[in-house]
């Protein structure tokens, strides 16, 4: 029989419980019935070092679980890279995701553009957050004056000029 792990992960226990148990819900109605091992963290999703994930992904790479469900992907990580890096482990391991919100199955597919067009729009609604509390502006524009089509591109010159400043030691 099949293990399927789910993993659910909330800010904090103390007022996120009920969100930590409708995560829970909605994903054990899919795991049909397979023989499941839940894995709870508390603490935000740019932490990749939370213990029940890293408990999880041994577990994965001990070919103890071949399926993870989660409500969506923000629950495993919101950082791309670190996300990236998780479904590439689970693809090795031959363990599939399934991510509730965003309809992803790598059972059936896996593409990484999938993912970084999720962390790109997550990106631009917190952008679109930011710039409402007037903390942030793309470039110096306002979100709403780059047109859609652009976003993308822009993203990606931004993530490319960090990445460029990283190899070259210029933070």
């Amino acid at each position: 029989m099949n293990k399927t792990a789910i993993y659910a992960r909330t800010k904090d226990a103390i007022t996120e419980n009920e969100k930590m148990s409708e995560q829970i819900t909605a994903c054990m109605a899919r795991a049909e019935d397979q023989d499941v091992e839940i894995y709870k963290d508390y603490g935000p999703g740019s932490d990749v070092f939370r213990p029940e994930l890293q408990r999880m992904m041994k577990d994965v790479r001990d070919c103890k679980i071949q399926r993870v469900i989660v409500q969506d992907v923000a629950r495993l990580s919101r950082n791309f890279l670190h996300l990236t890096e998780l479904t590439r482990q689970m693809q090795e391991c031959g363990c599939t995701l399934l991510s509730l919100a965003e309809e992803i199955d790598t059972d059936r597919m896996y593409d990484e553009d999938v993912l970084k067009l999720i962390d790109i729009w997550d990106k631009r609604k917190r952008m679109h957050e930011m710039e409402d509390s007037g903390q942030y502006r793309f470039y110096g524009e306002k979100i709403d004056d780059i047109p859609d089509d652009q976003v993308v591109d822009r993203y990606m010159q931004m993530r490319n000029f960090l990445s460029d400043a990283r190899t070259h030691d210029n933070w």
